[in-house]
């Protein structure tokens, strides 16, 4: 049981990534007309709240349970930033390759500080490891943060006029800006809510609940999310995922991510060792080079055959790329022990 328990958020994680995947390639391999059929915005949808808030939000439970140093967490939050830096220049190689030589006539700014997922990542375990030195693991610090995030960005100053350094900085942390995917403000949300449920966890018996209390559960969380799923369905999905500003949609998501956990937790009882949930598993254990490497083809191959592709090629590309990516994985793993194991030797 305890396996299980361990096992459940690398699997939350894995199906996360891959639906990372398959929103990637719909955003920038499809045609406008599959982007905007009922097809588009139902893979959009997937690649919507049980992606990133998912993601994030297990990576804040992780951060609670975590007993490292403070220290060492807070330079896990900076090779974070440093890391998303990186990404920005290898999974734009392409793109940045035909700026320069005058092929494309595009900002290469915007893609050399495009606010991706990892720099939100870095920024939450800066910010909720000081918390968590500061407070220990007492809610209210948290609950009010999360409580601000919802709702301050409509408040702050948005930088004006020419862009200049000043407006870059800002996209990290706040603003709608074309190349802001994952702004600071409000995202902070769901690494704080997946913190606050760990602290919940070790202060009440949740585990206690029966299997038919769980069903029970879910069911309820499915029909008050399928009432309003019309309002969250049908905002548009755009780039920049603005759609998650809003309050209504922050709690509508927040709802989603109680219903997505307490539904994988359910299925994987007595099944994580399935190979389908085996697998999961093992990509959510390797989540941030995955999400590295995907990103590497992905984006590099978008510059070449951007909003063409259509029908089974989006299904031939999610396939291949995910193969792709968990072969690169693998030999990242086998490459990374094969040197631990050469430096202990050496040592």
């Amino acid at each position: 049981m305890a396996k299980q328990r361990i096992l459940l958020p690398d699997i939350l994680k894995g199906v996360a990534v891959i639906f990372m995947i398959q929103v990637h390639i719909m955003k920038l391999f499809a045609t406008t007309e599959v982007l905007e059929s009922f097809a588009g915005k139902l893979t959009l949808f997937f690649g919507g709240p049980p992606a990133a808030p998912v993601f994030m939000a297990v990576m804040g439970f992780f951060i609670a349970t975590s007993n490292k140093k403070p220290t060492q967490d807070l330079q896990r939050g900076f090779k974070l930033i440093g890391l998303g830096f990186l990404l920005n220049i290898g999974m734009n190689i392409h793109v940045l390759t035909k700026i320069f030589t005058g092929a494309l006539d595009l900002n290469p700014w915007h893609y050399l500080f495009g606010v991706d997922i990892l720099f939100l990542a870095g920024l939450s375990i800066i910010l909720l490891t000081s918390m968590k030195y500061l407070f220990g693991k007492k809610l209210l610090p948290f609950i009010l943060l999360s409580a601000i995030a919802a709702f301050i960005h409509h408040f702050l100053p948005v930088h004006q006029g020419e862009i200049t350094w000043i407006t870059y900085f800002q996209s990290f942390f706040w603003g709608e800006f074309a190349w802001s995917y994952f702004p600071f403000l409000p995202w902070i949300i769901y690494p704080t809510v997946g913190f606050i449920f760990r602290i919940v966890l070790e202060n009440y018996q949740l585990e206690q609940v029966s299997s038919k209390g769980l069903v029970y559960f879910i069911f309820s969380l499915l029909i008050i999310l399928w009432i309003s799923l019309p309002m969250a369905f049908d905002v548009p999905y755009s780039l920049t995922g603005r759609y998650y500003q809003k309050p209504f949609l922050v709690a509508w998501v927040l709802l989603f991510l109680l219903f997505w956990v307490m539904l994988f937790k359910y299925w994987t009882v007595n099944r994580s060792q399935w190979p389908f949930f085996s697998y999961l598993a093992w990509v959510g254990e390797n989540v941030t080079v995955f999400y590295v490497f995907q990103w590497l083809i992905i984006g590099n191959l978008a510059t070449a055959i951007y909003r063409t592709q259509h029908g089974i090629m989006l299904v031939l590309w999610f396939i291949a790329i995910l193969i792709i990516s968990s072969f690169l994985v693998f030999i990242w793993k086998k490459l990374s022990v094969s040197r631990k194991r050469s430096q202990s030797f050496v040592v």
